[in-house]
């Protein structure tokens, strides 16, 4: 123990003997670990904006497509695949399949009207997006399961095709 209070000792002669020394590496060594927390610092805040932003641009929402009619390969995802992803994919809250359809016209009430139709099941209902239902409700599995005819169609485009909200 006595050894070391010598040691002390002699650091600090050290030190006081040789101010500017001292002065200059506890400076490098203070602006060393700022730096290293500042960087740090930015990184997570850059992390942290980042994936805000795609939240809200894509809300929780991942497209996957497949190689259809590649080299005559047609691949696609069957019931199977989308349960399993259900089951052993933490946080999903729901996985479908979704066809779309562009290009339809018709007259509507107020002019041409265009459509994007949109084939799934119940689970179309997180592709979709965050669109508030203002009426009704999505289809049920049961309806998916039956093929029912039955669909889902937002606020702008009952009006603009029935001149109402209230369809069905």
């Amino acid at each position: 123990m006595a050894q070391i209070w010598e040691y002390v000792k002699i650091a600090l002669m050290n030190i006081k003997s040789n101010k500017e020394r001292s002065i200059l590496t506890m400076l490098g060594i203070i602006i060393g670990i700022s730096s290293v927390i500042m960087i740090i610092s930015i990184g997570n805040g850059v992390r942290i904006s980042v994936n805000d932003e795609l939240k809200n641009m894509f809300g929780s929402k991942i497209t996957i497509y497949t190689n259809r009619g590649v080299e005559g390969n047609d691949v696609r995802f069957t019931e199977d695949d989308f349960k399993l992803v259900k089951e052993k994919v933490a946080h999903v809250k729901g996985a479908t399949t979704q066809y779309s359809y562009w290009g339809a016209t018709d007259k509507a009430r107020k002019g041409d009207f265009s459509a994007n139709v949109e084939g799934g099941s119940t689970a179309l209902q997180y592709a979709i997006g965050n669109e508030p239902i203002v009426r009704c409700r999505y289809f049920s599995q049961n309806e998916y399961d039956s093929a029912s005819m039955v669909c889902v169609i937002n606020e702008s485009s009952a009006r603009l095709l029935f001149g109402t909200t209230d369809v069905g």
